[in-house]
């Protein structure tokens, strides 16, 4: 039995964060080939076998934080590795069977429209009872800014009816101060709220909702890795300890600015440079 053990890391680093296994539990290793791979606040470094076996114990996962001299797995090299799962066939089942036929899937029967009758519902002539308030619920579906929803109640204006210039479906003040009635502005949808005539198609059927809008982009955390997290720390101790000030040091310029004024063209005929000041400040330092 070998035993995975954390090394000796960089001088002062004492732990580490496993990053990921190289390999799984069951497969073969063979001596000095990689296991681990584990993650510090300097560098990332692999973990060889000390030997040759079968990985049978993983006892610290992805991202658990480990300390030097720490047993991690163990390697058995009495064990056998488990076998490989064999490939399918290119027929999806083994040669001179036949292929198990999956059963479609029942389909649910279509319910009907609650508080409509069945029979009308398969008519297709009932008509869907307008929402309570719809007023008050066309300016809660409609996506807009304090605003610009105050500014549509004083103008009288439905913000249904407004177009948003927004990807992302929100109707500004711009939107409403623009909107002209009867006239949607090129490119933009409306909004509309369930239950209203917008929605009901032909045969009081109701229509398919058009887009509204770009929806928010999906927000994806990830951990911040040690090094990382390391810098963050440091910049974070820096700002907390170090006074944060800047100084200003008056100098009178007027005797090198009438040196460079007077030497700039022959200098630059002679050497082909320009007479800067960095020349004057370097023998500035020099001198002091």
């Amino acid at each position: 039995m070998f035993e995975i053990k954390v090394p000796e890391l960089a001088e002062s680093i004492t732990e580490g964060t496993i990053s990921r296994w190289l390999k799984n539990v069951g497969e073969l290793v063979q001596e000095g080939e990689p296991v681990v791979e584990l993650e510090t606040d300097k560098v990332n470094l692999e973990v060889p076998a000390a030997g040759t076996g079968v990985l049978t114990e993983v006892l610290r996962q992805k991202g658990e934080t480990v300390k030097v001299g720490e047993v991690i797995g163990r390697l058995d090299e009495n064990a056998a590795a488990a076998p490989q799962a064999a490939a399918p066939q290119a027929g999806g089942a083994p040669s001179g069977q036949p292929a198990p036929v999956t059963p479609p899937a029942a389909q649910p029967a279509p319910q009907p429209v609650t508080g409509v009758p069945a029979a009308a519902a398969a008519n297709g002539t009932a008509n869907v009872p307008a929402a309570p308030n719809s007023a008050k619920a066309a300016e809660q579906a409609a996506t807009a800014t304090p605003a610009a929803r105050k500014l549509a109640r004083e103008r009288g204006i439905d913000l249904q009816q407004v177009s948003a210039r927004d990807p992302l479906g929100r109707i500004g003040t711009e939107d409403v101060k623009n909107y002209t009635p009867g006239v949607p502005a090129p490119g933009a949808t409306a909004l509309s709220v369930p239950g209203s005539p917008a929605q009901q198609g032909a045969g009081g059927q109701p229509a398919q909702p058009g887009p509204v809008g770009q929806p928010d982009k999906e927000i994806e955390r990830i951990p911040m890795s040690r090094r990382r997290l390391t810098i963050a720390n440091r910049l974070l101790n820096v700002k907390n300890t170090t006074a944060m000030l800047t100084t200003f040091n008056e100098v009178d310029m007027t005797a090198i600015m009438d040196l460079r004024n007077r030497r700039k063209d022959k200098f630059q005929e002679k050497f082909n440079v320009k007479l800067g000041f960095m020349s004057f400040f370097v023998k500035a330092v020099v001198g002091a």
